[in-house]
């Protein structure tokens, strides 16, 4: 053995001790990370995993809720298990009592929520509606009614994740939360360049909802809609009358075919007989129709319909909206 090979065998002996000490301590992190948070902290957290989220956002929601120590041991525990499939969304509940482990099998066995849709543009009856034949008995629809009394407009569409045991006061409470976290500084921004408040400006996303169908009509009705506002010119939406109306029995719906004879309802609601905007949304408007109402297109008609196949169709004067009901309806 030559003096190089007898240097770097010295070395390696000495250098043992220390490797073996690091892989020991690096051991015994990993094992403490894997650990309860707090051992005797049983008090239930509630995580919502959504659809299509990945161990490291679950690994971050986690490390935020305070139930786990690591989010980087959390995705590496997922990806040695091979749990990273097997985690399903839902809402658990979890503790600070749990190992990692244990939480991380524990995101693989699911739960009974269910989801919900609550489209654009239905009134809070219809919102109602959507719960109650979605999830179970635990749903009070007349609860429901009383807690979002006065919030017309303020119940945001969106699909939801509902516990099996959610109350009516948690969805309702969901329902608000959610818009108060969808709706852009951005957005709030562009209602207060039109000299709108935030209820003038769902009221007339509201309206501009029932009105047109896609961002780009939204646009363009919420500029004619602005215009006939700042003129002093009653904005004579159909929807309204509907919204009045109420229910039908004989049509099924919410939104029943105005007449011509409705437009003399009397009623705060009625954007016939009454200039500027009624008292309140008439729907739950979408973040698109609140964008619009934000950022209207400017355009030079004022007047607008929806044909029979659904496209808009524009005039600038009477005479050419009323050529376009004969032509179009």
């Amino acid at each position: 053995m030559n003096g190089m090979q007898k240097l770097a065998t010295r070395i390696s002996i000495a250098l043992s001790p220390l490797v073996l000490s690091v892989g020991v301590l690096g051991y015994g992190l990993f094992r403490f990370l894997l650990l309860p948070v707090d051992l005797k902290n049983q008090t239930p957290v509630r995580v919502i995993i959504p659809r299509g989220k990945g161990a490291s956002w679950i690994g971050n929601a986690l490390e935020d809720a305070g139930l786990i120590r690591s989010k980087y041991v959390f995705r590496f525990v997922v990806w040695k298990q091979g749990l990273t499939k097997s985690i399903q969304s839902g809402t658990y509940s979890l503790s600070k009592a749990q190992s990692l482990t244990e939480i991380a099998q524990t995101l693989t066995k699911g739960t009974d929520d269910v989801w919900v849709t609550v489209v654009e543009g239905l009134r809070r009856e219809e919102v109602a509606n959507v719960f109650a034949h979605s999830i179970d008995t635990a749903f009070d629809t007349k609860e429901f009614l009383t807690l979002t009394k006065g919030k017309e407009g303020y119940l945001f569409p969106d699909t939801y994740l509902i516990p099996k045991d959610a109350t009516t006061q948690l969805t309702a409470t969901l329902l608000t939360n959610t818009f108060a976290r969808k709706v852009t500084p951005a957005i709030r921004a562009g209602w207060k360049a039109q000299e709108l408040s935030e209820l003038e400006a769902l009221t007339l996303a509201s309206l501009v909802q029932r009105e047109a169908r896609d961002p780009a009509s939204m646009k363009m009705v919420a500029g004619i809609l602005l215009k006939r506002l700042r003129a002093d010119w009653p904005l004579q939406v159909d929807a309204t009358l509907q919204y009045i109306k109420g229910f039908d029995a004989n049509e099924n719906t919410w939104w029943p075919t105005p007449l011509a004879v409705d437009k003399k309802l009397k009623s705060p609601y009625n954007t016939y007989l009454h200039v500027g905007l009624p008292p309140g949304p008439i729907a739950n408007p979408g973040l698109d129709t609140m964008d619009a109402v934000a950022f209207p297109t400017e355009n030079e008609f004022w007047y607008y319909l929806t044909g029979r196949t659904g496209e808009m169709h524009y005039a600038k004067t009477i005479e050419e909206h009323n050529a376009n009901i004969t032509k179009y309806l």
